[in-house]
């Protein structure tokens, strides 16, 4: 099977478009988690706890 070879300078530049994008998908991807914990949270404080059905409701939220 033939390799292609790219020249040295395009080699560079690939590798730091690629890292680039690695970082710009990690941070999108953690600011979506930190989003989505934060209106859970705020859901969950408002639940009245002294009922079953909050955490039966908490429940079928998560799955």
């Amino acid at each position: 099977m033939n390799k292609i070879r790219m020249p040295a300078p395009y080699k560079e530049l690939f590798k730091k478009i690629i890292s680039f994008s690695e970082i710009m998908l990690a941070l999108v991807v953690i600011i979506g988690v930190v989003i989505a914990l934060a209106g859970n949270t705020t859901d969950l404080l408002a639940m009245d706890r002294s009922e079953v059905d909050t955490f039966y409701e908490f429940i079928y939220r998560i799955y």
